[in-house]
């Protein structure tokens, strides 16, 4: 069974650390001349919390944002004889330094442009490397398991193929935390090694301290969007040759908004299997084994199998234009049980039964006979599997079960005892 549980809050506009996953804007205001607009007053606005961040030109119509977290904007400038500018609505991705250039036209303040903008073919403000994987292709996409690094091959110089040590799923301090039995990606990236990774979440380092994988894996859908950033000349991201995983998840909006799901696997949906779905044991067929029942060749259903990989998130407003929260659960459950059986012993072959004396009966057990030669006849079956094998070897050292004062089948504690400790050295 594995639970994962997820909490955040996220207030104001954001927190920045020494490695995150907030963008950056910078751009330049200036009029149709090309001159610089200066002390143009810009508002950048998110358009699911509705928080607004602002800044000034300055003397060369330039302005900045920083910390600015992933996600919907649209941006307005306005300065005083020209009119307002407005750029549609555009996404911010992780970690992206987004460069924008705003011309103003002469006019009022009341008269409203607006700018259309499309992406640039170039990442010019910054040379690093990298693709944002969106919130689109991890919800729609089949990953089995929910693992998000089943994603990474969709960027460029990936390489699924893992040599390192570790790369499999298990409970050790290099393995992958994941559910067993599913899939998962430890990548090669631009041809490093695989343990030349780094990943982030919340510009948190998540990485573990020797598989070079996530330390914590995060639900999917609490995930917002996540970078591969495969070259980088910021120095909050040295330390790995590698690629650097950037996964930021969601903060909450204005809005309440959720979602439940429960990936099921029964045997209940499955067909049976023509080559081994047969009667094996009385729990799978009852009358096994029995006169007229059902044999090795009698066709069985499907074997018991279930598994269930369940969870919900939510998220939403605590203080409208302020404060948000967003919290998910996941939850496995798995159940397959092995056809395994164990004898254990009667009351009679434990001497617990009335009328015994103490003594241990193995009349009810016994299925054969003794030979002359006082030896238990290798046909015969005794329930209890010690007690069979102790008959069986060492069966001179009772006597020949009689009809005495003892009887047939039992058997004096004491000389029971000798016989297994016998039968054990």
């Amino acid at each position: 069974m594995g639970l994962i549980e997820a909490c955040k809050f996220w207030a104001g506009s954001g927190s920045s650390g020494a490695a995150d996953t907030a963008a950056r804007g910078r751009a330049s205001v200036t009029d149709k001349s090309g001159a610089a607009v200066i002390e143009a007053t810009v508002r950048l606005t998110n358009q699911g919390t509705k928080i607004t961040n602002e800044a000034s030109t300055n003397s060369g119509g330039h302005f900045v944002f920083i910390n600015v977290q992933p996600g919907p904007y649209a941006l307005t400038v306005e300065k005083r004889g020209f009119k307002v500018a407005k750029v549609a609505a555009f996404n911010i991705d992780v970690n992206q330094t987004l460069t924008q250039n705003i011309p103003l036209d002469l006019g009022a303040v009341s008269e409203t442009v607006t700018v259309t903008t499309a992406s640039p073919l170039l990442q010019s403000s910054s040379s690093e490397l990298g693709t944002a994987i969106e919130e689109t292709p991890l919800k729609e996409l089949p990953l089995n398991g929910r693992n998000f690094t089943q994603l990474l091959i969709l960027t460029p110089g990936i390489t699924p193929v893992s040599t390192a040590q570790g790369s499999g799923i298990s409970a050790t301090d290099a393995g992958i935390t994941a559910i067993p039995g599913t899939s998962f990606y430890k990548p090669s990236v631009n041809g490093q090694e695989n343990r030349e990774n780094l990943f982030y979440l919340d510009g948190i380092l998540n990485t573990d301290i020797r598989g070079a994988v996530y330390g914590v894996l995060p639900i999917l859908d609490t995930l917002n969007e996540f970078k591969v950033q495969s070259q980088n000349d910021k120095a909050e991201f040295g330390g790995t040759l590698g690629g650097v995983v950037n996964v930021a998840t969601k903060t909450g909006t204005n809005n309440f908004h959720g979602v439940a799901w429960d990936n099921a696997r029964s045997n209940v949906f499955d067909a049976r299997d023509p080559f081994k779905d047969f009667c094996n044991s009385v729990a799978r067929c009852p009358g096994f084994g029995l006169p007229g029942g059902p044999t090795s060749a009698t066709p069985a259903a499907p074997a018991h199998y279930s598994q269930n990989e369940f969870g919900g998130a939510i998220g939403g407003p605590i203080f409208k234009n302020k404060t948000f929260f967003y919290g998910a659960y996941e939850g496995w459950r798995f159940s397959q049980p092995s056809n395994s059986f164990v004898n254990v012993p009667t009351k009679s072959e434990l001497g617990l039964a009335p009328g015994l004396n103490g003594n241990l009966d193995f009349s009810g057990s016994l299925q054969g006979s003794f030979s002359s030669a006082g030896k238990f006849d290798s046909r015969s079956h005794v329930r209890f599997t010690t007690c069979r094998s102790c008959l069986q070897h060492h069966s001179a050292s009772f006597g020949k079960p009689t009809n005495g004062a003892i009887g047939a089948g039992l058997f004096p504690p004491a000389k029971f005892h000798a016989c297994l400790r016998h039968s054990e050295q």
